[in-house]
């Protein structure tokens, strides 16, 4: 049976399990799942479905991993922000839209800037030495580590490492995030609140699978922990979404 690494929360006698995959980027056309990781996540949810458990998926990550055959249930996580958050989200859109538009651009010049780059390369690392050359190399693997996690299954176990290592406290990021980046609050925080609400508030059986981009992992974890009572409204410790929203146009 395959199965994708992740952490278990039992919210109402319904053991939930949480999987990060690496979420595609629209603005960086490289970051694909490849055919085999798509394959690999397609037969853990098949398996899922074949003993019986619920799976839930952030919004568009069917599609991505080519589970969009209507077998999945698919969180409406995006549409919801764009409808809660106009303003935070309609701003997240245009950035994503620039941020293609440079992308594209830089792959356009990329032919002509590339040979004397590489020339001016070589001459740093004749001149700087072994010390130069080992950054250069580990600022590629950091570049090039989204990619792997898209493409080899053998890696999730890692990505999983990695995101419980680099994640901040969800509950404390979001405070933060109001505060410092309203934006970056709906984008990450709010969207797993509403994720692991959804959820919390439709499992019935003994066991259900939530299949989300990385950013959203400790999230959704940290919300249905919150909910594991039983709890259908907003954690006591936790205010009201809204209430973060004062001063901001809704």
């Amino acid at each position: 049976m395959t199965e994708l690494p992740g952490e278990k929360v039992e919210v109402e006698g319904t053991e939930v399990y949480v999987h990060p995959v690496q979420h595609t980027d629209a603005t960086m056309p490289i970051y694909q799942p490849s055919d085999e990781m798509r394959e690999y996540v397609h037969d853990a949810v098949t398996s899922y479905e074949r003993e019986g458990a619920a799976v839930y998926m952030e919004q568009n990550l069917p599609e991505e991993y080519g589970l969009d055959d209507g077998t999945v249930t698919e969180i409406d996580d995006h549409d919801w922000a764009a409808d809660e958050y106009t303003v935070q989200w309609s701003e997240h859109q245009k950035s994503r839209k620039k941020a293609f538009w440079m992308n594209m651009g830089k792959t356009l010049v990329m032919p002509f800037v590339a040979a004397p780059k590489l020339m001016i390369e070589g001459m740093k690392e004749e001149v700087l030495g072994e010390e130069y050359i080992e950054k250069k190399r580990k600022e590629q693997e950091e570049r090039m580590e989204p990619l792997r996690y898209l493409t080899d299954p053998d890696a999730l176990d890692e990505y999983v490492s990695h995101l419980n290592d680099e994640q901040a406290d969800p509950l404390e990021e979001r405070d933060r995030l109001w505060e410092d980046d309203p934006e970056q609050a709906v984008v990450r925080s709010e969207r797993s609140r509403y994720i692991a609400e959804t959820v919390a508030s439709a499992v019935d059986g003994d066991e259900a699978h939530v299949i989300v981009g990385g950013g959203h992992y400790s999230g959704v974890l940290q919300w249905l922990d919150e909910y594991s009572d039983g709890t259908d409204t907003q954690p006591e410790d936790v205010n009201d979404s809204h209430a973060y929203a004062e001063g901001f146009d809704l």
